[in-house]
């Protein structure tokens, strides 16, 4: 009986688990994923926003050859706070976007308007195309709307909402995108809000401390931009925007004494990105904005340019843009001592001496009438022309310092 009950349960247990024949079996091959729809990849990049609504992230367009892992049907990338896709993938989520954004505004009226999906689809628009005036009106409007239903108890949903624009347009003004960093459609935003919503565009407690960490927060935010896309002249003028709306706020609040620090802390923060981006014309004019001010200290001035003097002689700087700032600091008499420019100009003549009289160990090539002329035999054109060049090159900063000596003495004697 044992016999014939363990042959029945050996017949039987094939049965329990088929097997399936050669034939039928999966080829080894990994078969690739199908495509995604452009539906999956709104839906991707919606859920990445959402989840970092309040967080500064960094997104990143991804080469359209980029390897992507062929076990996995995702063109969306996500580590952490940073985000990748290709641009054909941010064309398809646009596509939906803009397509659902135009059809809630058929109904502008409507309090079903300013939803979370709608809000959503505007800042992919903005991702895309961040001079779409629309979708950053439709944001404006959105706030605008909070500000005036919202009762005086959940002010703070108009406080929460405030900080995720800003920091959605923190992360589209600083991730490595060529036209965001650069676009006056949004830094003009930016400013907007922080005029609109001034007591809520803080990060302090006190007033003296929530103009101060603003202010310094936002340079932070306007100098990595301008790394990111060098000579940024709409990020810097926003920082003059923003420092002139902040003098406006301290005048309001008699506050004369934080106007004087942030000043102060803008110039050395300023001064210190300069000095690393010498050849940023941009960084150096708001310095000369700043030095400009009223809030600005003369003798904290004397010590901003007298380093920057020595560097640009030490290091032979040849930058136009550190010698524009000279020239024009040298040849105005707001900015700094009239001993103190005197003093650079002594400089300057002893270092064209130096260099005239060949005191120095770098090679100098005279330029005269005989390097134009000696054209015939073993020199062309082509030679002479190259040896001028190579002149201008090697002698670029003693042309910097002439320029500068000719341009502050005829300014000098035109205001005298």
């Amino acid at each position: 009986m044992k016999k014939t009950a363990n042959a029945t349960q050996n017949d039987v247990a094939p049965n329990l688990h088929p097997t399936t024949p050669t034939s039928m079996q999966p080829p080894t091959t990994n078969t690739p994923p199908p495509p995604e729809t452009p539906e999956q990849i709104y839906s991707q990049v919606t859920s990445f926003l959402k989840a970092h609504s309040d967080q500064i992230f960094e997104v990143e367009i991804l080469p359209s050859d980029y390897p992507f892992s062929p076990s996995s049907p995702s063109s969306v990338l996500s580590d952490g706070s940073s985000l990748g896709f290709t641009k054909k993938t941010l064309v398809q989520a646009f596509l939906i976007a803009r397509r659902m954004l135009f059809s809630a505004l058929k109904h502008l009226n409507s309090e079903e308007i300013y939803t979370q999906n709608v809000l959503s689809a505007s800042a992919i628009i903005l991702l895309f195309d961040p001079e779409h005036i629309t979708a950053a009106n439709y944001r404006k409007r959105h706030l605008v709307k909070l500000r005036t239903s919202t009762p005086i108890v959940k002010r703070e949903d108009l406080a929460g909402a405030i900080q995720i624009e800003l920091a959605l347009l923190a992360s589209l003004l600083t991730s490595p995108l060529h036209r965001h960093t650069k676009s006056p459609t949004l830094w003009h935003h930016r400013y907007w809000i922080a005029k609109e919503f001034f007591p809520y565009f803080k990060h302090g407690t006190s007033a003296e401390a929530q103009i101060n960490t603003v202010y310094i927060s936002e340079l932070s935010l306007v100098m990595k931009a301008g790394e990111r896309h060098p000579k940024n002249y709409y990020a810097w003028d926003y920082a003059r925007r923003l420092f002139r709306l902040f003098e406006h706020q301290a005048q309001v609040t008699s506050q004369s004494d934080t106007m004087e620090k942030m000043a102060r802390e803008s110039v050395e923060v300023v001064h210190k990105w300069c000095l690393s981006h010498a050849d940023d014309i941009s960084g150096w004019s708001f310095l000369l904005f700043l030095l400009s001010h009223r809030q600005s200290n003369v003798e904290m001035n004397n010590e901003i340019v007298r380093k920057t003097m020595d560097l640009a002689l030490k290091f032979h700087w040849t930058h136009e843009s550190l010698w524009g700032f000279m020239r024009a600091v040298l040849a105005s008499k707001i900015y700094i001592h009239t001993s103190l420019r005197t003093q650079f100009l002594e400089s300057i003549h002893e270092r064209l001496k130096t260099s005239i009289d060949g005191g120095t160990d770098r090679a100098h090539i005279p330029l005269d009438e005989a390097t134009y002329l000696s054209t015939s035999q073993s020199r062309t054109v082509r030679e002479v022309l190259k040896r001028t060049t190579t002149w201008i090159e090697l002698n670029r900063q003693e042309l910097n310092m002439l320029d500068c000596v000719v341009v502050v003495n005829t300014r000098m004697a035109g205001l005298e």
